[in-house]
């Protein structure tokens, strides 16, 4: 049975699936689909509840914030933002980890030593709390977002790619690598990183979700995405003020959060299950 076939036919796998793939659609397709400017300005049209018609006779199915912007449209247009920092984080530090992982693992000590003792450390601080620190250091933005994730998040990765290379690093098809009078980075790239990959991937996945989390927590306190860029967190730190009054300007933007994280943690568990269990229970 194929891979995707065993995606489908697994209930929760197909739920992550159908939820991943709207999101990735929301995101690309946003300037097409978005029933109205996710910027312009319309004081006289603030704070209408969903559903609301304008006098021309156009409607806001997700109401309008503070400012009159229509809340359908940002929440779209955020989607973007979140796939542009979630995979891009997750690329940085997929890079990182998986480099240092495969050092640590493939040439021993002490590379290894000195390579986890830095892990050890990151470890060691929240991640969370460095995420902040070094956005208050270096500065707001969106590149600065994806290289905090990116930086914060590295050890995951360097962890299990080590553990998965160390059980590598002496099977055959190495020693017989090793005989013939291979390189070892030819080693590396040829025999021992395509067997880790089903591991990274499943851990790409999984991280994703962490990420955007991260980000919306970030521009949740004023530290991450700027305006006029939206985003979904920065809409979060908006609706915090109307709560009370105006509920929708928080509530989407939250639900939109936690569904998308939702479905890519049902896909990421289902991914782990079917390309690497040996994964399950890390």
């Amino acid at each position: 049975m194929t891979t995707m076939r065993k995606m489908v036919f697994s209930p929760t796998g197909l739920a992550g699936t159908v939820v991943v793939v709207a999101f990735l659609l929301a995101a690309a397709l946003a300037p097409a689909i978005s029933p109205h400017s996710p910027t312009a300005q319309q004081p006289r049209l603030r704070l209408l509840p969903p559903g609301s018609l304008d006098a021309e006779g156009n409607r806001y199915w997700l109401g309008t914030d503070n400012l009159g912007r229509d809340m359908l449209s940002r929440i779209l247009h955020g989607a973007r933002v979140s796939v542009l920092v979630g995979t891009s984080a997750v690329f940085v530090a997929g890079a990182v980890g998986v480099t240092m992982g495969l050092a640590a693992g493939y040439f021993g000590d002490p590379a290894d030593a000195v390579l986890m003792r830095i892990v050890d450390s990151f470890i060691a601080f929240p991640g969370l709390l460095l995420a902040l620190s070094l956005a208050g250091v270096i500065g707001p933005g969106t590149l600065t977002v994806i290289l905090v994730l990116g930086v914060t998040n590295w050890v995951i990765y360097a962890r299990v790619i080590r553990a998965e290379v160390l059980s590598l690093r002496h099977r055959d098809f190495v020693e017989a690598a090793r005989a013939l009078g291979q390189r070892d980075l030819v080693i590396l790239a040829r025999h021992v990183l395509p067997n880790v990959l089903p591991s990274y991937i499943v851990l790409a996945t999984l991280n994703v979700a962490d990420t955007i989390i991260a980000e919306a927590a970030l521009s949740f306190l004023g530290l991450g995405i700027q305006p006029p860029v939206i985003s979904w967190g920065q809409m979060l730190s908006t609706g915090r003020a109307y709560v009370a009054t105006s509920w929708w300007l928080a509530t989407f933007p939250g639900l939109a959060i936690t569904v998308v994280v939702l479905g890519i943690i049902l896909l990421g568990d289902r991914l782990r299950d079917v390309l690497d269990p040996r994964l399950r229970g890390r």
